[in-house]
């Protein structure tokens, strides 16, 4: 049998076994050319073929006819797809003001040794949060719907903490930040070089009482 819908031919060999799964243009087909031997088989009526939806006909014999037998495997898609641009907006833009601004505040309040530091801590943070989802998505087991509820929740919750945790933050001046360390790191050499100085002179001592002997 063969048949032909819109500009895609379908064939269905003669051992009764199926076609290939093919995609068809969304619209009516009221009439679909058919063509089969010894059989008869005027047009097909196959109905509306909607968007996203997934189609098994089964083409049987009634009166010397053969008659398609639909069935909806895949329901249709009856969601526009551009309900999907509000959501990239609000994910784009909640991006951008979290992760921008968390790595500026982590490399601008860190002092000038310990920026990469930061920054790597953060993004490992990052790390650990697709762990999460990706333990949640494949492990749990949850519908897609109670997986969102839970990521929500987990969100609200990190939002908690942060707004508590900003609340009795002090801030920091990098700058103050850099003098104290080159301080410490001043002093750390000098006393170095007084430890120096000293092992020095005890050497020099040692050296002078065995010169008498």
């Amino acid at each position: 049998v063969n048949l032909t819908v819109g500009r895609v031919q379908f064939h269905v060999p003669s051992d009764y076994s199926m076609s290939l799964n093919e995609s068809v243009a969304r619209k009516e087909y009221p009439s679909v050319g058919c063509s089969a031997s010894p059989e008869t088989c005027d047009s097909l009526n196959l109905g509306l073929l909607d968007f996203g939806a997934s189609y098994t006909f089964i083409l049987i014999q009634e009166s010397g006819n053969i008659v398609a037998k639909r069935m909806e495997d895949v329901k249709a898609n009856n969601v526009h797809i551009a309900w999907q641009i509000p959501q990239y907006v609000l994910l784009t833009a909640g991006e951008v003001m979290f992760s921008i601004t968390g790595l500026e505040f982590s490399y601008s309040q860190a002092p000038t040794n310990m920026k990469s530091v930061l920054q790597a801590g953060w993004l490992l943070t990052v790390a650990f949060g697709n762990v999460i989802v990706l333990i949640v998505a494949e492990g749990a087991g949850l519908e897609q719907w109670k997986e969102f509820l839970l990521f929500a929740g987990l969100l609200l919750g990190v939002c908690i903490i942060f707004s508590i945790m900003a609340h009795f933050y002090t801030n920091n001046d990098p700058e103050q930040l850099d003098k104290i360390f080159s301080e410490d790191s001043g002093r750390d050499e000098d006393e170095d070089e007084d430890t120096k100085k000293k092992n020095e002179e005890i050497q020099l001592n040692k050296t002078g009482k065995g010169t008498r002997l």
